[in-house]
């Protein structure tokens, strides 16, 4: 997903080691690097003179808003209901 795609209140995915938060390391420890899970965009903020490098994510479950980088970010997986319907 680039920045200019996405926007606030939109739905992302994105692994859990490609998070960038306080306590990383024990939440990580507690739940396993490999978990994908998926949240709502909060707000995007800038690197220098990168737009919309970074997102801020809130997650259901996770106490803290994660900070992801853009790039990590992809759209979330449908579920198996939502892809029968569809076909």
């Amino acid at each position: 997903m680039s920045g200019k795609q996405l926007s606030t209140g939109m739905r992302v995915a994105f692994r859990l080691t490609d998070a960038l938060c306080p306590d990383f390391e024990q939440l990580v420890a507690q739940i396993g690097p490999d978990l994908t899970v998926s949240g709502e965009v909060v707000l995007l903020s800038d690197r220098g003179s990168e737009k919309a490098h970074f997102a801020i994510v809130n997650v259901a479950g996770i106490n803290a808003a994660l900070i992801v980088p853009v790039q990590k970010l992809h759209e979330p997986a449908t579920n198996d209901a939502n892809v029968a319907r569809r076909q």
